[in-house]
């Protein structure tokens, strides 16, 4: 068993690492007006799939997602569900390895090798090497020591703000729903999707979707921030030009009151962290389910054989243009992933109940 507050700072983490890693772009990309309302919306579709997926974990109690598809539907038919997931799940790991890499190279190691600042993923190895109990106790210290740092950060950043920037505040269209940029940003919103691999080592994951929906609520702000205070500081015009918006708005901010020289160097540490911790998490995940579904290996070495395909993966992909293609590239298994696999889950879970209900 885990400690509760332990997962709830781990899905806490997650989502951070999630928003400032590429969602402000596919925001710009998608409208350029009324942002706030595809925030939104994406929000309000994180508590509802959220929490039909906890409903029908609920109905399960101390078994995964794995164990609930072989219980339900058999061993081949849990494969053909669960394996995109697992594909899903390493094409994010190989993103994120990616980007952050990108981001490393942008922000202060200009002249070191994409291949050398893979190996951050490595990190990631050790905490997953080390069993999920290890991966929630780091999560918990990471945020603690990065955490109010960002809100700091994220709040200094209001005195270069223009508010003329957030005009036209409306989109009556809502033309982003048909934007392909406006999905691929949902991968911000798959933070969930880890709960149902922790199930058995916390029976409250279930019992806690009150509290998970708070958490949604409570982090909205922070997809907001992660939008406005580029667009609030640049415009859209000038913003959507940016690899990295935020990161260029981090480099607007007054240091007077830091120890630091450039706020964009600690945002940048503290994303870089945040992914790690969701890398590891990953690794963890990836590993669980291969050994489950495919071939029962130790999941130690799994784990080692997961990270080394991760990071060839991410060693081939060339340059930035080639990582957007891939973010686009997933947005099947992503909608999959994030949309029909938890509703899958649910009306499992509500036959389930009615199983139970009818005796």
């Amino acid at each position: 068993m885990v400690n509760k507050i332990s997962v709830y700072l781990t899905f806490i983490t997650v989502h951070f690492g999630l928003i400032f890693f590429v969602y402000p772009e596919k925001i710009f990309e998608s409208t350029s007006k009324g942002h706030w309302e595809a925030i939104l919306i994406g929000c309000l579709f994180e508590v509802i799939v959220m929490w039909i997926y906890l409903r029908g974990l609920s109905s399960f109690p101390n078994m995964t997602i794995v164990q609930i598809c072989k219980q339900a539907l058999g061993p081949w038919l849990s494969r053909i569900l669960l394996i995109p997931i697992m594909l899903y799940f390493l094409a994010t790991l190989v993103l994120i390895s990616r980007v952050y890499s990108e981001m490393m190279t942008i922000v202060f190691l200009p002249k070191t090798p994409i291949w050398a600042l893979l190996c951050f993923i490595f990190l990631g190895l050790f905490a997953a090497w080390h069993g999920i109990g290890t991966v929630l106790r780091t999560s918990v210290i990471i945020s603690v020591l990065f955490i109010p740092w960002i809100s700091a950060a994220l709040s200094s950043s209001m005195s270069n703000f223009d508010i003329r920037n957030a005009f036209p505040i409306w989109n009556t269209t809502f033309d982003f729903l048909r934007h392909p940029a406006y999905y691929s940003s949902f991968f911000a919103f798959s933070g969930f999707l880890f709960l149902g691999m922790i199930h058995p080592f916390f029976q409250n994951v279930a019992r806690s979707r009150k509290v998970f929906i708070l958490l949604v609520v409570g982090l909205s702000p922070l997809y907001l921030a992660s939008v406005y205070i580029p667009l609030l500081i640049f415009g859209q015009e000038t913003v959507i030009q940016f690899q990295f918006p935020l990161h260029t708005g981090m480099d607007t901010i007054d240091m007077s009151w830091s120890i630091f020289e450039r706020m964009t160097l600690f945002y940048t540490t503290s994303m870089i962290a945040f992914l790690i911790v969701y890398s590891a998490v990953l690794i963890w995940i990836i590993a669980e389910m291969f050994r489950s579904i495919v071939f029962p290996l130790s999941n130690k070495w799994l784990s080692v054989i997961i990270t080394l395909i991760a990071y060839f993966l991410s060693s081939l992909v060339p340059g930035w243009s080639e990582t957007e293609q891939l973010i686009w590239l997933d947005t099947g298994l992503r909608a999959y992933s994030i949309f029909i696999f938890p509703v899958v889950i649910g009306i499992i879970g509500a036959l389930q109940r009615r199983r139970i209900n009818q005796g």
